[in-house]
């Protein structure tokens, strides 16, 4: 009998033993499954033997790694639609925690503020600008300071403006402080043009008012004074008269820009010779007596210069740049015009003889109003957008137009242009910038 139960309890004690370290080995591939949450616990796990704490043990870690599973797949879905809307938005979008580290940034922004170099981190530059770091400020301490617009400076020192909103984002903390997101509308643009507009607002402004003055005075004069000998009279309204055709040549030049800065600038393209065109325009200033005694010489080739043009608009480039080189070669000088064959298209030169322009005038000629010696240029007659609308028009043909002189040895323009232009000039697209990772995480 003794024998017996020692037996049994060796039994006992051996399967004792037996259970608990297949328990141990089953506990530790269930601790292993549960880190791994890439697939559901298997049933071959189950102990035999019936033990139903170990099935409901399994069942529930089963239930848990499945809702998991199906909450980061709701979780990358989400990640997904946000990465796609961000993509698609023009403006930047920045998230920050409360120590300024960027959180989330989208492409936008990646473009606007770039790393200089690998180890910077990217919005390290926006952090600078005193301006957007008080902004954020306001909108941490929940002031709702609405939009605002700040200036920030590139590297390059050109300015960049941006409308810039702000706000908490609820529910998403860091280090049980809340994230905060801003999104930066780039009006850099906005503000170019706004600086264009108030600086031809002020150049017209200031082209109108001197003959405007000059013909109210001498009509008031006229007017105040009836007695005015007949002499006087005549020269009072020869002046009017002068500066009544300024004003009407400034108004039809602004309308002669406005129409080619537009949408629709109602091109006419028909195919001419060039050699025609240029030798018809010298012929009629000889005749016509404008060249006043100054000779017009031309140089064209023995074959035909034939292209797609607006003649009428291309005549009209021809006989203002004539008629500044006419205003500026004494008399008895020759102006000189000629045409030469470039690959896929034609170069025009107008050469004239005259006073030459400094260095330093060359890259502004063609901007609105720009003049190098104002007096004289407004006592000849001119409107100060002449060359800019030669500049318009020639870059509708598709071509370019450039000033060279030297003072004391006359100046030359030199026109090229394409054989076939395009229809219709397409704005230039910028580059698209190499693809950033989506994701600039920060951890700490």
């Amino acid at each position: 009998m003794t024998v017996f139960l020692l037996i049994l309890v060796a039994l006992w004690a051996v399967f004792s033993t037996f259970a608990w370290i297949k328990g141990k080995r089953l506990a530790k591939q269930l601790l292993e499954a549960l880190k791994d949450r890439q697939a559901y616990l298997p049933i071959r796990l189950k102990p035999e033997g019936g033990n139903r704490i170990w099935f409901d043990l399994i069942d529930r870690l089963n239930d848990i790694i499945r809702e998991n599973r199906r909450l980061e797949r709701e979780r990358s879905t989400q990640i997904g639609r946000l990465q796609a809307t961000l993509e698609s938005i023009q403006e930047a979008v920045l998230i920050v925690d409360d120590s300024n580290e960027a959180v989330l940034t989208n492409p936008a922004f990646d473009r606007l503020f770039a790393s200089t170099t690998p180890s910077e981190s990217l919005p390290t530059g926006i952090f600078r600008q005193s301006g957007f770091l008080s902004f954020m400020e306001e909108v941490r301490r929940n002031k709702n300071p609405g939009q605002k617009e700040i200036e920030f400076t590139r590297p390059s020192g050109l300015p960049l403006w941006f409308e810039i909103t702000g706000s908490a984002i609820p529910g998403f903390k860091r280090k049980d402080k809340p994230l905060h997101l801003f999104v930066l509308h780039d009006i850099t643009r906005l503000k170019q043009l706004e600086s264009v507009r108030k600086e031809f607002v002020a150049n017209v402004s200031h082209e109108l008012r001197t003959p405007l003055s000059i013909v109210k005075g001498y009509t008031e004069t006229l007017v105040d004074d009836p007695g005015i000998p007949s002499e006087q009279r005549k020269a009072f309204l020869e002046t009017i008269h002068k500066h009544t055709d300024r004003l009407i040549f400034l108004l039809e030049d602004l309308l002669a820009l406005s129409r080619l800065e537009g949408r629709n600038p109602k091109m006419q393209w028909e195919e001419m010779d060039l050699r025609e065109l240029i030798q018809q325009i010298a012929n009629d200033y000889q005749t016509s007596g404008i060249a006043r005694g100054r000779s017009i010489d031309t140089h064209i080739p023995n074959e035909a210069a034939r292209v797609k043009i607006d003649v009428a608009k291309i005549r009209q480039v021809l006989e203002n740049l004539l008629d500044n080189a006419i205003k500026y070669t004494p008399e008895n000088k020759p102006i000189e015009m000629s045409v030469a064959k470039k690959p896929g298209g034609w170069i025009l030169t107008l050469q004239d003889h005259g006073q030459g322009i400094a260095a330093k005038h060359l890259p502004h000629l063609f901007e609105r109003f720009y003049r190098v010696d104002k007096g004289r240029s407004r006592d000849k007659g001119g409107t100060g957008l002449g060359l800019s609308i030669v500049k318009h028009i020639i870059l509708l043909h598709g071509g370019t137009v450039e000033a060279r002189s030297r003072i004391g040895e006359g100046t030359t323009m030199v026109i090229t242009l394409p054989e076939d232009p395009p229809r219709a000039i397409k704005r230039k697209q910028k580059p698209q910038s190499e693809k950033i990772p989506f994701f600039q995480i920060g951890t700490r």
